[in-house]
């Protein structure tokens, strides 16, 4: 049975019960034990193998949580006509029969069933992932995340159990449900993406995120003579170099200013670090320019716009800060490494 978690408002949550969910949701994923004291002070170990369904009007935006899950968008006015459809199938009392004919199939499939069912479904996510590829990640040998194409190919899985469910009781799929297996994953897959990942191949990271932060904290930034250099258009119009330290001074100004809380940026040094390793930083860099007739030279993290726009991270503050720069007169000349 399904352990549903109702009403979920994570803003009006207090914080402890907001981690509990969190925990519960990761926990339950990694097939973990929970363990909890008995009335004669002995320990009872658990094992977390129930579903768990999660509705609100909010979702959480947790990374690790969203590429473990199934998200599903609904409207009262998409969802109506199935509330109906449902309905009436509660009525007649099929449901059920359909459970139990579900739990006999899992039951009795023989393993290497199971196996040819999973190395059917793989081929058609991998088929999927083909068509669905975009030039640019074709190039960096990118693909989705394989939390989330797990999530694709359990429901597939499940699918494919129901298939079974109607040819035992000898009715074809298709002519009673007018859908196809293969259209039907593919919907899944499709959804996945959109939901999930917001149309790119990974969830964001920390990183990612703070980047992201720092961007809006540049779009809304004034530039006059007294602000320090910030960021540097690079040799390649993609490319800028960012001086960490004092974004990072300007972005807690944006996070006050804003009602935000510092939790929601990493540390200045761990995202340093973990910045370095990501695919859209080139390293530290000592950046050479001329301002209003000065050569000037500054330490830098240099950062691929387009890469990092690839990975589903928006950066149009950093590109409009940069547009808004004219008012200050310099020349990128050249760098080195530090």
């Amino acid at each position: 049975m399904p352990f549903i978690i109702n009403e979920y408002k994570p803003t009006q949550m207090p914080q402890y019960k907001v981690d509990l969910i969190s925990y519960l949701l990761r926990v339950a994923y990694e097939d973990e034990t929970s363990i909890r004291g008995r009335k004669d002070l002995t320990m009872q170990t658990l094992k977390l193998t129930a579903p768990i369904i999660l509705i609100g009007e909010l979702s959480t935006t947790e990374t690790a949580v969203i590429e473990r899950s199934l998200i599903l968008t609904l409207s009262i006015v998409d969802s109506e006509p199935h509330f109906f459809e449902f309905s009436n199938l509660v009525s007649l009392g099929v449901l059920p029969q359909l459970g139990r004919s579900l739990l006999e199939q899992a039951l009795k499939i023989e393993k290497s069933e199971l196996e040819n069912l999973l190395k059917e479904i793989d081929k058609k996510i991998e088929e999927l992932e083909e068509l669905t590829r975009t030039r640019e990640e074709e190039m960096i040998a990118r693909k989705t995340s394989p939390r989330v194409l797990n999530t694709v190919r359990v429901t597939a899985l499940g699918l494919y159990m129901i298939k079974r469910v109607f040819e035992e009781k000898g009715l074809d799929f298709k002519e009673e449900t007018g859908h196809d297996i293969s259209d039907l994953i593919k919907k899944i897959y499709d959804n996945v993406i959109k939901e999930n990942l917001g149309g790119f191949a990974k969830t964001k990271t920390m990183v990612g995120t703070t980047l992201e932060t720092i961007s809006k904290a540049l779009g809304r930034l004034e530039i006059d003579d007294n602000l320090p250099m910030l960021v540097i258009p690079y040799k390649t119009q993609d490319k800028v170099g960012l001086r960490i330290d004092e974004l990072y001074i300007e972005t807690y100004k944006f996070i006050k200013n804003y009602g935000m809380k510092k939790t929601e940026i990493m540390d200045e040094q761990d995202f340093i670090k973990q910045l370095e390793k990501t695919s859209y930083c080139d390293g530290k860099k000592v950046a050479k320019f001329t301002e209003n007739g000065e050569r000037k030279s500054v330490r830098c993290m240099v950062i691929d716009l387009l890469k990092a726009e690839m990975e589903g991270i928006e950066v149009d503050g950093i590109r409009q800060f940069i547009e808004r720069l004219g008012i200050r007169s310099y020349l990128p000349q050249a760098e080195a490494e530090e």
